[in-house]
């Protein structure tokens, strides 16, 4: 699957892509095991942050994603992230090439 956002905590990568898919990998990165988690969604993710306490997907049809461990997601209602929320993310996130 073609992969489109990546991210990482002190413990781990995240790597998302299309069709759902949501790699997870060690804190050594590519020169790491990765392997295939389960996603509670089957749309292409396009992006993933982490915000210092989680991480958050986001995809096609407004799908937004949480996750603590880069293991276990559940799909988030909009209405439930807050400004705050968007704003970490903001202050948080690497620059973009």
């Amino acid at each position: 699957q073609d992969l489109f956002g990546v991210a990482q905590d002190p413990n781990r990568f995240v790597a998302v892509g299309a069709n759902g898919v949501i790699l997870r990998g060690g804190a050594s990165g590519a020169t790491g095991s990765w392997f295939q988690v389960g996603a509670p969604v089957g749309v292409t993710l396009h992006d993933v942050l982490h915000d210092n306490l989680r991480f958050f997907a986001v995809g096609d049809s407004e799908v937004v994603m949480r996750s603590t461990d880069g293991t276990t997601w559940i799909q988030v209602a909009i209405e439930s992230i807050t400004w705050g929320d968007v704003k970490n993310l903001y202050r948080t996130s690497p620059p973009r090439r």
